[in-house]
């Protein structure tokens, strides 16, 4: 998980999103809900590409912006 409380982990044999919604808050409360989507989208959207995983990219990064 990472400060910005994202996570993207395989299991079973799937990729899944996580998200720590105390995590999140706390870096929304310090740097503003702005920045959250920002950062959050730029650490999906580079992980994803690094792992070949860009099917549910666009499903991705809306999940991360709904946490706006």
């Amino acid at each position: 998980m990472t400060e910005l409380g994202i996570a993207i982990s395989f299991k079973s044999g799937r990729w899944s999103l996580s998200f720590d919604l105390n995590k999140i808050e706390q870096f929304k409360s310090v740097h503003g809900a702005d920045s959250f989507v920002e950062e959050g989208c730029r650490y999906v959207s580079d992980q994803c590409g690094e792992l070949g995983i860009t099917d549910d990219l666009w499903l991705w990064l809306e999940a991360v912006r709904a946490n706006r």
